[in-house]
């Protein structure tokens, strides 16, 4: 190749590089303008959600940066006396000890019947109750999404609506990420033929969903979110019964000989698209 030609050559292919680069500029500099202008909005809502009592609840919430927790809620004590408030509330006598003596005998020999058929997660809640410690006590909300295929598609309607109402909540034009959080208000119980462990083990217990929706390339939302789990382990309380009732453990409570406690649980992440 002559010299002239190798000039020319190499000024084209410069001027293509600079042609390309500035194409890329230009694609960055409208895609720094678009988040520019969506950080606008959603800084403007943020604000007027800070500034107004009577703002969206989802609004509020990304105001205060809540995206997902451990599950941890206080609990009042309970009005049929089976709450926290209730632990050690009455000093028992020499009449009550052999029927303590007797409950918690027949709660161990409950918590080992469960361990004999398989229910492991019942004898070992039941058997945390039994130590007395009233420390807060881990479940495995992986595992109650497997098992339990009606809750599973509970939390999963309950995170497309939670999603919803956040969206619902944003201003208009705002088309970028979306984070939500539900509240404890939905509660779940299993079924005590197909689900037995689960049911001896936590009876109804409260869920709620928190996540995040990320604008996909074709217009929808890629949605990752995880459930979260709660449940204040006791003995409802049920009247007296000449008869021995599972109630009656409730005793052991309010004696400080066992303790309700705590249960908490978050899942893994779970992802699915939506348009």
């Amino acid at each position: 190749m002559k010299p002239a030609t190798r000039q020319r050559s190499r000024i084209k292919d410069a001027a293509t590089s600079l042609t390309d680069r500035a194409a890329r500029w230009r694609l960055a500099a409208d895609r720094l303008d678009k988040t520019a202008e969506q950080l606008g909005l959603l800084r403007a809502a943020i604000l007027n959600a800070v500034r107004d009592a009577k703002a969206p609840d989802p609004l509020a919430r990304m105001a205060r940066f809540e995206v997902a927790d451990d599950g941890m809620v206080s609990v009042a004590a309970n009005k049929d006396g089976t709450g926290p408030a209730q632990y050690k509330s009455v000093r028992p006598d020499l009449v009550d000890e052999p029927t303590l003596a007797a409950l918690d005998g027949y709660a161990r020999l409950g918590a080992a019947s469960a361990a004999a058929a398989g229910s492991d997660k019942a004898d070992r809640l039941l058997n945390h109750f039994l130590d007395n410690s009233g420390s807060e006590t881990p479940v495995s909300v992986d595992a109650m999404l497997k098992d339990m295929d009606k809750f599973r598609s509970n939390a999963d309607g309950e995170a497309l609506d939670t999603l919803t109402s956040a969206r619902n909540g944003l201003p208009s034009g705002y088309t970028g990420p979306v984070i939500f959080q539900g509240e404890f208000s939905k509660t779940y119980r299993p079924d005590n033929t197909n689900n037995p462990d689960w049911f001896l083990a936590l009876g109804n217990f409260s869920y709620k969903t928190s996540g995040i929706a990320v604008p996909s390339d074709n217009g929808g939302y890629t949605v990752s979110y995880r459930t979260s789990v709660y449940d204040y382990y006791n003995f409802d309380s049920t009247g007296w019964r000449p008869w021995p009732q599972v109630s009656n453990l409730n005793d052991l409570h309010i004696a400080g000989r066992a303790q309700n406690f705590d249960t908490v649980g978050t899942s893994s992440v779970r992802t699915f698209h939506r348009n």
